[in-house]
């Protein structure tokens, strides 16, 4: 009998149970907007400039799934095709703020000192102000435009990339009260 059992278990295999995490709702929520993006002309219902004055304000229905704005054009429509320029934005700002911010935190870390000390107060000065505010004042400053907004967020969210991107040296370094493991006291800050 206890053969049997073996020989059953051998020849089923055994299913691990997926996981729901958040990182995977995340990715498949991303992975579809991509996606939606990539195929904005096949999946959109409608174009999404054209004007019909006939349909104009209406509420969500089985033919138009977010209703129509104040010119008759398809919500969903422009909701699909906004995503395109979206996801190019941000992309572009990630593609600038990483690594800007991590070449100013592992210079900092790397080179210690006043540089370092320069280089995060100028961080922690960005990091004190709003994000938005300033962007928009560099907007203002810059001018309208979607390359203008990607380069004033751009200038803005640098900073959290930039903190605690340093070796373990300067990790030591600024813990003030209670230094982490293997590291000493450093004296500049106790």
């Amino acid at each position: 009998m206890t053969q049997q059992l073996s020989e059953l278990e051998t020849l089923r295999p055994r299913r691990r149970r997926q996981r729901v995490t958040s990182l995977t709702v995340g990715l498949t929520l991303v992975a579809i907007l991509i996606l939606m993006a990539l195929l904005a002309p096949l999946v959109a219902p409608f174009d999404p400039n054209l004007q019909t004055m006939s349909s104009r304000l209406l509420a969500p229905s089985a033919q138009h799934w977010f209703g129509t704005d104040g010119f008759g054009r398809d919500l969903l429509s422009r909701v699909i095709y906004g995503a395109r320029p979206t996801l190019l934005l941000v992309s572009l700002i990630l593609v600038l703020t990483i690594p800007a911010g991590l070449l100013i935190g592992i210079t900092a870390g790397y080179v210690g000192g006043w540089t370092e000390r320069l280089l995060m107060r100028i961080t922690d000065i960005f990091l004190s102000l709003p994000n938005l505010v300033i962007a928009l004042a560099l907007v203002a400053i810059l001018g309208p435009g979607l390359m203008n907004g990607a380069l004033a967020l751009a200038l803005t969210s640098w900073p959290p990339f930039a903190v605690r991107r340093a070796p373990k040296r300067w990790r030591c370094a600024v813990a003030t009260t209670l230094p982490p493991r293997g590291c000493r006291a450093s004296p500049a800050f106790v």
